[in-house]
């Protein structure tokens, strides 16, 4: 009688720490996921910028790819070549 208590409360033990360690571990899958959905290595950002043509200066908008891991940043340009080919693309921006 006393041997089935005791088999009974270490298997209900195992059973419970079990259960613990599989929610833990279903908890941090969780705020991993969540995490990496909250901040990607890419950001996208819209903003102004100048271009210097002699003897003024004109205001573009743009948007701007950062990477946020290497701080590389492209500007998004789009249009048509004087040749009426139209053009879509990432330009990587050199310091």
């Amino acid at each position: 009688m006393k041997k089935a208590i005791i088999v009974s409360a270490v298997a209900g033990m195992l059973f419970f720490t079990g259960g613990l360690i599989l929610f833990a571990q279903s908890w941090k899958d969780t705020r991993q996921t969540q995490n990496s959905l909250s901040a990607g290595r890419y950001q996208l950002f819209q903003g102004v910028y100048s271009i210097s043509l002699k003897p003024e200066s004109v205001k573009e908008e743009g948007v701007f790819k950062i990477d946020t891991q290497t701080g590389s940043v492209w500007v998004y340009l789009a249009g048509q070549d004087s040749n009426g080919t139209s053009y879509s693309e990432w330009n990587l921006i050199k310091e």
